[in-house]
């Protein structure tokens, strides 16, 4: 019996297999390959959806927030590396949070409509 969630009958998997193709050699170079490995795995899932993003299906804002999930071993706690944060509403420029990310800073105005 074929087992459908392995091999070609897999797209997903499929898919990822091929999209990592362009960007083994920018992993492979990193000092720490493993790393260099994560850091191509979120460019990918992340330019998919952007793409996705792109589309005119929706309206209002669409806040995007994207990054990397490291597991530690205990006793340390697990954490979330935020690498993209951005407000998209079509018809209107992008609104990157990120550097609100990295002054800490906790509130900001996102639109005087009151939303």
């Amino acid at each position: 019996m074929i087992n459908k969630s392995e091999g070609p009958y897999d797209l997903q998997f499929t898919y990822i297999i091929e999209a990592m193709k362009s960007k083994f050699l920018q992993a492979s170079q990193h000092s720490e390959q493993n790393v260099g490995v994560a850091y191509a795995m979120y460019e990918l899932v992340r330019d998919f959806i952007l793409n996705i993003c792109k589309g005119d299906f929706y309206t209002g804002k669409i806040f995007i927030c994207g990054g990397i999930q490291i597991n530690m071993l205990k006793p340390c706690e697990d954490f979330f590396e935020t690498l993209f944060f951005q407000v998209w509403e079509n018809g209107t420029k992008t609104m990157d949070l990120m550097p609100l990310m990295e002054n800490e800073m906790t509130y900001y105005d996102l639109g005087s409509d009151g939303e």
